[in-house]
């Protein structure tokens, strides 16, 4: 009878064991890390964006430049001829000068924050996206500032993530 209840508890355990691992080894989550700065930087909206504003910012450069030459040309002439009209005219083209100037770092730094969230936001869409269809329960993002401060290179998904974003951005499917 001993046997038989020991040979029972013996089969119970063996079941248990094997329902442990099969039940851990489904249930453990799926995890994966990707380099953030990395993915950013090899994204192809954030390159394309990045050649826009740098053309607008130099468009900028050129207006202000040549604003500048104005008033070095009036500064010259002020200080040849001492008007009170080249001096109006000095301090006009002084103020249009600050007045551009200003307007132009403005635009630029909202400029630049409209396409910074523009990116990230698809970033973000397309690590959903992949996220669902690689089966993961979780990809993090390591940025060293210490919200992740290791992961082993067998769970980073960088490369891959790249190739992701890039292939759904210009329209492809990935798979």
């Amino acid at each position: 009878m001993n046997k038989i209840i020991l040979g029972l508890a013996l089969v119970i355990m063996i079941g248990c064991c094997a329902f442990t691992v099969i039940y851990v080894k489904k249930g453990a989550p799926k995890i994966a890390y990707v380099e953030l700065e990395s993915v950013y930087n090899d994204f192809e909206l954030k390159k394309e964006l990045e050649v826009k504003i740098t053309t607008v910012q130099n468009l900028r450069k050129n207006i202000l430049d040549s604003l500048k030459l104005q008033l070095s040309a009036l500064s010259n002439r002020y200080s040849v001829k001492k008007d009170e009209q080249t001096a109006r005219e000095f301090e006009a083209r002084k103020q249009e000068y600050y007045q551009k100037e200003k307007e132009f770092t403005e635009n630029n730094a909202r400029t630049s924050k409209s396409y910074t969230d523009q990116i990230w936001k698809q970033l973000n869409q397309y690590a959903k996206d992949y996220g669902k269809e690689q089966g993961y329960t979780y990809i993090l993002g390591y940025d060293g500032q210490g919200a992740l401060l290791y992961g082993q290179d067998a769970v980073n998904v960088t490369d891959a993530m790249k190739k992701y974003v890039n292939i759904r951005y210009k329209g492809g499917v990935s798979k």
